[in-house]
């Protein structure tokens, strides 16, 4: 394979990431999680809890996020022990997030295989102002990304994966560190992989036709 092979994934509608990735958080999933009976205050709806778990203690952080100069995805990690979650703070700055479904349970699939992302469902999926995903074990991510606008997200981690990301001196390989598993794309798959936005354009959402605006391109 040429050492200049490019990859470009699919921007794809945020709804999609329920398709093995993880679980939306927005006001239509928090509605379907409604029901959790706590007497206290009639004119609430408790919602039920979401699935996050990692290996404690928990972490509770932000990141302000800038756009980079090039839409290229140069790592992808995953956690074994953790359902990292992300959810954007501001009211009209969404974000791009490049996700592959867990491999490693993969029957398919030999073992160099499953320690690797699968290309053919590897996507970039825009996540609309005030929405946020909690991934699933062993989803393949890179951190989210600006689409042109500074956003802040804030995340839940675990202290293990924090602690390990920033023990490293510099950009490298992680395979097994603090349940972090990251991979350099290009060294690993032999090919840059890129993904198309529209750079200058703020996505919004209509919660009853979020499908209609955020379609895969």
């Amino acid at each position: 394979m040429s050492p200049n092979a490019v990859f470009e994934i699919p921007t794809c509608s945020y709804k999609e990431i329920e398709d093995g990735y993880g679980i939306i958080i927005d006001t239509i999933s928090a509605k379907k999680r409604g029901g959790l009976t706590i007497p206290f205050y009639s004119n609430i709806v408790e919602g039920k809890n979401f699935d996050f778990q990692c290996r404690p203690p928990v972490t509770c952080r932000s990141a302000e996020i800038h756009v980079k100069p090039h839409n290229e995805t140069l790592w992808l990690e995953r956690h074994m022990h953790l359902t990292q979650l992300f959810i954007g703070l501001g009211a009209k700055e969404s974000f791009l997030m490049v996700l592959g479904k867990p491999t490693h349970q993969r029957v398919d699939l030999n073992e160099e295989q499953r320690a690797l992302p699968d290309l053919s469902n590897v996507k970039a999926f825009i996540i609309p102002p005030g929405c946020g995903v909690i991934l699933n074990l062993g989803t393949w991510h890179d951190f989210p990304a600006s689409l042109g606008d500074t956003v802040t997200v804030l995340t839940f981690n675990s202290a293990e994966v924090v602690e390990a990301l920033a023990a490293m001196p510099a950009p490298g390989e992680m395979l097994g560190q603090g349940d972090v598993y990251k991979i350099h794309l290009e060294t690993r798959l032999g090919r840059k992989i890129t993904y198309n936005f529209e750079i200058t354009t703020t996505a919004t959402v209509d919660e009853e036709k979020r499908d209609e605006n955020f379609v895969c391109m």
